[in-house]
């Protein structure tokens, strides 16, 4: 991964929820917004709550605040005195004032203090990182709330009014900050200038570890650091990550073999089990083998240690980094590096890893061998035209994906060559005369095509294979729609899959006049989509005949509701089912 160069664009989002961010002093202190009614926060404002956090965090501050006077200085220009000593020259006066103040090498500065002699100070320190003012999404509504006094101070006539006056704040509202980062300049500002690169000896050891030798921070700096970075890890951190691809069905295959499988982390225990839950990996895992949140002094070895003695037998510990590979080799046990994580293979080939692999096809190989595999899931998504179906599936395969499945996409009728060129014939609208019949076969041979050619070798290869409608459809489309029978339909298609049948069905449930709408603002309806309301009325009652009784399989989501409810509802489900479900 290359150096970070030139310059970078970052957007920040802030939620304000019953507060005055930012109160104007020109407008009664109210928050501030513009001719539109959107909500700003000054630049000034952000820029104050990023001094006041990087000074809890230890950093010395240039621009204080009155309240949190650090130093004793009384003004600026008795701040910059004290620390650059009568300096003259204008550059090491800005070396100078960069090495002391992070706030002046994050953001910049301009140094002009008035003086007796002609050599007063003018100097400007351009800083590497930007910040604009935050703008609201959305105008922002501001509630105005009259504040009394709970007791009075004076007695008698001159009794003082209970009014106090007012106070005012956003109710709600989702601000946006924007801003950029100078790499080349933030590099002559003093930063440590780490690179992508860099930023990977993080990885792999203890934090402690990293910031104390890395870093050279003092061991109180370094028990903050890792306290807001867990602070922050907790809140958000732990699922801002992705399972590699191909690595779900490895750890059902090593389950299916007998294997026992556990993560064994330098990140603290509970964040692990809190991420291997979110990903769907927790069936698959014996034990999960961490650090407590205070233990800063954990080894990869000690922790290695705990899975030997607690599994016993044959051990192999697989990683990324020369850590893993070490605390294996620490406890006498054979040891695979991977290259797709964030270590390079001349690190692990230095670190002696016992086998090396470039990928998790490679990996698989090596840990299973000839061992059987587990196949993949194999998922269709049903219901009537108009109820949804391309924009859900769009969002389950953006899930399974983020969980670490390959997906394999798929279509019916369609999926290979041969299969597209039998869904060119059978949907196009010039094809008026042909028979129901002509139109059932026509679907049976391309699905017939599609399972051979793509599903049933994408299963082998352990994939997710999302099928956009299957036999289900079929049945209802051309059994009941077409009234050819479903059973008739039904017997048809056994022969075309072969026992190939979804382990798991997801079924949009629309009423027939709700999906009608939606389907007339197609703007080129197909051969099917042109079929009277009768037809898809038919259709509708089918795939509620079909699939009554079919729970284990067939997974319903109301598909009348909001997009966004009707993708959470069938990713809640999609979740559970695949926890439960042995392939």
């Amino acid at each position: 991964m290359a150096a970070l160069e030139n310059k970078i664009d970052f957007v920040a989002l802030i939620s304000v929820t019953n507060a005055n961010c930012n109160g104007d002093p020109l407008n009664g202190n109210r928050p501030r917004t513009d001719y539109n009614g959107m909500g700003e926060i000054s630049d000034v404002c952000i820029k104050r709550k990023f001094r006041n956090r990087m000074q809890d965090m230890g950093y010395a501050i240039f621009v204080q605040s009155d309240d949190r006077c650090d130093d004793g200085c009384k003004s600026l220009s008795d701040r910059a005195a004290a620390a650059t000593k009568g300096i003259k020259d204008r550059s090491i006066y800005a070396q100078t004032a960069c090495e002391k103040w992070m706030d002046v090498r994050s953001f910049g500065q301009v140094f002009a203090f008035k003086s007796t002699d002609k050599n007063g100070v003018s100097v400007g320190v351009r800083g590497p990182v930007s910040i604009h003012q935050a703008v609201s999404i959305s105008p922002v509504e501001i509630e105005e709330m009259r504040i009394t006094k709970s007791v009075n101070g004076e007695t008698g006539e001159k009794r003082a009014s209970d009014t106090m006056g007012m106070k005012h704040f956003v109710r709600f509202g989702l601000y946006q900050i924007k801003g950029s980062a100078n790499v080349q300049l933030a590099e002559k500002m003093g930063f440590t200038g780490f690179t992508q690169e860099q930023f990977k000896v993080f990885i792999g050891p203890p934090l402690y570890d990293s910031f104390r030798k890395v870093v050279g921070m003092t061991e109180e700096q370094a028990n903050q650091a890792i306290d807001h970075y867990h602070e922050r890890f907790e809140r958000v951190g732990w699922a801002e990550n992705e399972v590699y691809a191909g690595i779900p069905s490895l750890l059902r295959s090593l389950k299916k073999n007998g294997a026992r499988v556990a993560i064994v982390t330098a990140k603290p225990q509970v964040f692990a089990e809190r991420i291997a839950q979110k990903f769907g990996l927790a069936p698959y895992l014996d034990d999960v083998i961490g650090p407590g949140l205070n233990n800063k002094d954990s080894s990869k070895a000690a922790l290695v240690r705990r899975g030997v003695e607690a599994f016993g037998g044959r051990v192999v510990m697989v990683g990324d980094r020369c850590f893993d590979i070490e605390g294996g080799q620490a406890n006498g046990v054979d040891t695979i590096g991977v290259c797709y994580g964030y270590g390079t293979e001349d690190e692990l080939t230095a670190a002696r890893a016992t086998h090396i692999a470039h990928d998790v096809a490679e990996l698989e190989n090596i840990l299973l061998g000839d061992a059987p595999r587990a196949r993949g899931v194999f998922i269709s998504m049903e219901g009537v035209d108009g109820c949804g179906k391309t924009t859900q599936r769009a969002a389950l395969t953006g899930h399974l994906q983020k969980l670490g499945w390959r997906v394999t996409q798929t279509r019916e009728p369609g999926g290979d060559a041969v299969a597209e060129k039998i869904r060119e014939l059978v949907l196009d609208p010039m094809n008026k005369e042909m028979r129901n019949e002509t139109e059932a076969y026509l679907y049976a041979a391309s699905r017939a095509q599609n399972v051979r050619a793509v599903v049933r070798p994408a299963l082998l290869r352990g994939d997710a294979v999302v099928c956009d409608r299957f036999v289900d459809s079929s049945v209802a489309y051309q059994g009941a729609g077409r009234q050819l029978g479903m059973e008739a339909v039904a017997a048809l298609n056994a022969m075309a899959v072969g026992g190939t049948m979804p382990d798991i069905t997801v079924y949009l449930r629309m009423p027939a006049d709700a999906a009608l709408s939606r389907r007339l603002s197609a703007s080129e309806p197909d051969r099917l989509e042109r079929q009277k309301a009768d037809f898809f009325s038919r259709t509708g009652q089918a795939y509620e005949r079909l699939f009554a009784g079919q729970e284990k399989r067939v997974m319903t989501v109301n598909a009348a509701q909001s997009i966004e409810r009707v993708t959470q509802e069938m990713l809640d489900g999609l979740d559970e089912r695949l926890n439960r479900l042995d392939v």
